[in-house]
């Protein structure tokens, strides 16, 4: 994997190549992140497992049991009732509940809001980080992954498979140079991901998690709605927030342009006026509490990250409960 990765990203443009040719992950952030989706994932504090059940890191049959039936070619002898075989005369098994292997589907939205970062990297950058690390993940434990980008002019889809292959061709394209939008209609992303939404009960069994990494520009009562009525098909749906540390507080920069959506005439501000920042800033936590009482209202979770965020802190958080993922493994 590492020989691929380097013998890969040898060929791709360096850091002094246009950014629209660049890739949005260099190959030791790929290696990084290969490594961190390798670990087992870090135990609760104070080293203690929580009580109760929880999946087990095995795939096969489970404990459960189900139901007696005949016996057929191919099945397991292993399994024979011999009292029930002995009383009926005829061959009988014993069946139980099989442990689902885990299928995820990521979407990642690349959107032209997501292409904005003040500290360490994009906002698309650490969606793209966080999508491939969860999809090496499940893969790893004999998952499936599929996965879609929002928010470009051609949307790219990669189907729900399992495989280490079909994993890193998916890392290969999230990491791809990320070019410039070629028309404002597909900024937002809000259109493509309604019609993503409306086709996945029939593409994702129950159980399936959802894991969509955007800063949720787009969200709004009907979108958060369409995502609540995955969560209750019997599918775990998980939304990351990502922003950036300018978007949650507005720094004092003196007098700046601000772009407005939809508008090619720039908003001056003077970010050096207190009030000015107040307003922004209430105007940011407004708009993190709207995204936090939709989506709870829909029965969806929700993560709040920053672009900045290091990998070792969103991994501990997404390896905790309700979060779509690969079953733990336990040393």
């Amino acid at each position: 994997m590492r020989a691929w990765l380097q013998a890969r990203w040898r060929r791709r443009p360096g850091a002094g190549a246009d950014p629209a040719v660049r890739p949005l992950l260099a190959a030791d952030e790929l290696q990084t992140l290969l490594r961190l989706a390798e670990q087992a994932p870090p135990r609760p504090p104070g080293g203690e497992l929580p009580g109760g059940e929880r999946p087990s890191p095995l795939r096969g049959h489970g404990l459960d049991f189900q139901e007696l039936r005949r016996y057929q070619a191919g099945d397991d002898v292993r399994a024979m009732d011999w009292r029930t075989t002995a009383r009926t005369g005829t061959p009988h098994i014993r069946l139980h509940h099989l442990e689902p292997r885990p299928c995820l589907y990521l979407l990642v939205d690349l959107g032209a809001s997501m292409r904005f970062g003040t500290r360490v990297r994009l906002k698309a950058a650490q969606a793209a980080r966080i999508a491939i690390h969860q999809a090496l993940a499940t893969v790893g434990e004999g998952g499936s992954v599929g996965a879609a980008v929002l928010g470009e002019d051609h949307p790219r889809q990669w189907p729900v498979r399992g495989g280490r292959g079909h994993a890193l061709a998916l890392a290969r394209g999230l990491a791809a140079p990320c070019p410039p939008l070629e028309s404002e209609a597909t900024a937002t992303g809000a259109a493509q991901l309604a019609a993503l939404l409306a086709g996945l009960p029939r593409l994702l069994p129950a159980g399936a998690g959802i894991l969509v990494l955007s800063d949720l520009r787009w969200l709004d009562l009907e979108q958060a709605a369409a995502l609540g009525r995955l969560a209750a098909g019997g599918r775990t749906v998980t939304v990351v927030r990502i922003t950036d540390t300018a978007e949650r507080s507005l720094p004092p920069m003196g007098r700046v342009p601000f772009r407005l959506p939809g508008s090619d005439r720039p908003l001056w501000l003077d970010t050096a006026r207190p009030g000015v920042r107040a307003a922004f800033d209430a105007h940011a936590e407004a708009r993190a509490r709207d995204c936090r009482r939709w989506l709870s209202g829909a029965g969806v979770g929700l993560l709040e990250l920053g672009a900045e965020t290091p990998a070792r802190i969103w991994v501990r958080q997404l390896a905790g409960p309700g979060v779509p993922r690969a079953p733990r493994r336990h040393p």
